[in-house]
């Protein structure tokens, strides 16, 4: 810039030394004629933009010395800042993870979960019988695909000690319908014969890493699963887990109602996939599914009063219930957010009133309402990208909190694995700080750089009529600050009872001293019920002989187990 502006003025010197002007004198009117060097800079950087970045950093700077000089006033309100902010960034984390989140499959908004509905059940998201599955598969033109999937634990025995695993028994389409490869090896082929893959395996990168240290050679080699031998062919990735529940073993299953006996083509257990065409809207679907099953209700006696509910995977992995819960929790962090800069802005109209002097002489030199204006949004910026990186911190080690008391079995931790501080979550506590640099440091700016010069260099600023204004704005900060804790409260019971309702077990019984143990038969060693009643009998008879054991008794389903889709195939109740 030095050497531009010298040029244009040596040039015109030079014009006037051609006319006849001497050396010196050409130089002198030149200067003149050009104007101050100092004040062509400052327009020259005006038009470029260079000097509002100086000014943002001087202000800045400003702050920083200014924060070191009331570190009682700095410590406050970063505080206050980091409280709200780090409430929300928790909160959220928490709603991306388990809302937000899309499931680790191929194109997941064209996924959809294909559950029952009958009016006198009181679940609408009941499984799928294989009755159903067998009608509704190949029938409904707008699915690519369909694949179904039955939970259970079967005993798995290898490497290391016996443990008992979630198996998921899918049709050979499950994996490509999702779209998902493995890892290692090959998943099931969709096309070959069931009879050929019927006796293979794949297993979860957890399990991997867990039971065979991730060794890659345990692809081709075999694994006992409830008393029957199977072959691993492939290794999932360890982002990919079933999509309720955890699972550690996949095996092929064709569930073909035609094979089964009646009892079984009526049992519901199935949950079922399916991916739609492209340009198929689910009312479509609805319509098709809802007529196949109205046919099959007519030849089918247990079928009728069933009706389809396609929903699309990312809600199917929600409970609705903890939808609301999550979703009324974001709105109470809003209110204590708003809450706190409600408080923040009352600081700062206190502080700004003690520095009318600075601006006053500030105006006076020349300041314009604009530049006072930038410069308190300057300290205000400073203050909540503070506050905001405190609030970060607490979202961290609330997040932290949340994962070490959802680890108590393999389901709750699976769960609090999807709550995870990763680029949304830091993203949304940079917006959010920033706007609340809007929500506490813009109407104080106002009211503060409104000055009258000549009072409040004399010390007048503080006339009656200026303090009843001020009185006035404060009450007003006051008023909203009520008036928010007090919806805050309401939000805050309604939440409460909201999760008290969700996790509350309606068991009808007193659940004080009633240990429960999870039991899988292997049908290879049990194969009939004589042989599994027979077994019950027996291990009932040997708990109730032990010491301290009142009762004990045997249940297919153990009373609010933990998720709801999973149903142990033996439980066995003690009362201590």
């Amino acid at each position: 810039m030095d050497a531009e502006l010298r040029f244009h003025i040596e040039a015109y010197a030079e014009d006037l030394f051609r006319s006849g002007v001497r050396r010196t004198e050409a130089m002198r009117r030149a200067r003149m004629e050009f104007g101050g060097i100092e004040r062509a800079k400052e327009e020259c950087r005006d038009a470029r933009g260079v000097n509002i970045i100086e000014t943002v950093i001087q202000d800045l700077r400003y702050g920083l010395r200014m924060l070191r000089k009331n570190p009682g006033f700095a410590s406050t309100v970063i505080l206050t800042l980091g409280l709200g902010i780090g409430l929300n960034s928790a909160i959220f984390t928490v709603a991306s993870g388990f809302l937000l989140r899309e499931p680790p499959v191929k194109d997941p908004s064209s996924v959809v979960v294909l559950t029952m509905v009958n009016p006198v059940e009181s679940w609408d998201r009941k499984p799928v019988t294989p009755t159903e599955f067998s009608a509704l598969r190949g029938q409904v033109h707008s699915f690519e695909g369909m694949a179904a999937v039955l939970i259970e634990n079967l005993p798995l025995i290898g490497r290391g000690d016996p443990e008992s695993v979630t198996v998921a028994r899918v049709t050979s389409n499950y994996f490509a319908l999702l779209g998902v490869p493995a890892h290692l090896g090959r998943t099931f082929a969709p096309g070959e014969d069931s009879a050929k893959q019927q006796f293979n395996a794949i297993i979860s990168g957890d399990l991997w890493q867990r039971k065979f240290n991730a060794d890659p050679a345990i692809v081709g080699k075999t694994v006992t699963l409830g008393g029957q031998i199977y072959t691993v062919i492939g290794i999932m990735p360890e982002r990919f887990k079933y999509a309720f529940i955890p699972c550690a073993v996949w095996i092929p299953d064709s569930f073909v109602a035609q094979s089964l006996n009646s009892a079984q083509r009526e049992d519901r257990k199935l949950n079922v996939f399916a991916r739609l065409k492209t340009g198929t809207t689910l009312r479509e679907v609805q319509v098709q599914t809802n007529a196949i099953l109205e046919r099959l209700a007519h030849d089918s006696p247990a079928e009728r009063g069933w009706i389809a509910n396609v929903m699309p995977l990312q809600a199917a992995l929600v409970e609705e219930g903890t939808r609301t819960a999550v979703l009324l929790l974001m709105g109470v962090v809003v209110f204590v957010l708003l809450i706190a800069c409600a408080n923040v802005a009352g600081i700062f109209l206190a502080r700004y009133a003690g520095r009318e002097i600075e601006f006053a002489v500030r105006a006076a030199l020349g300041a314009r309402r604009s530049r006072l204006i930038q410069q308190l949004l300057g300290e205000s910026l400073l203050l909540a990208l503070l506050g905001g990186g405190f609030g970060l911190l607490l979202s961290l080690w609330g997040v932290h909190l949340l994962r070490a008391k959802l680890s108590f079995n393999a389901e709750t931790a699976w769960l609090a694995g999807k709550v995870q501080v990763d680029s949304k979550v830091f993203l949304f506590t940079c917006v959010i700080s920033l706007l609340t640099v809007l929500l506490f440091g813009v109407l104080p700016a106002l009211k503060s750089s409104k000055l009258e010069i000549q009072a409040g260099l004399h010390g007048g600023g503080s006339a009656p009529s200026r303090g009843r204004r001020e009185s006035r704005l404060r009450s007003g900060f006051v008023v909203g600050q009520i008036a928010l804790t007090v919806i805050l409260i309401a939000a805050t019971g309604a939440s409460i009872q909201l999760v008290i309702r969700e996790m509350r077990a309606r068991l009808g019984f007193d659940p004080k001293g009633v240990l429960s143990v999870g039991l899988s038969l292997p049908t290879s060693k049990y194969p009939t019920i004589n042989s599994q009643a027979a077994f019950s009998g027996e291990i009932v008879q040997r708990i109730q002989g032990l010491a301290g054991v009142q009762f004990a008794a045997v249940t297919q389903e153990v009373p609010e187990s933990f998720p709801r889709r999973v149903e142990p195939s033996t439980g066995i109740l003690g009362g201590v």
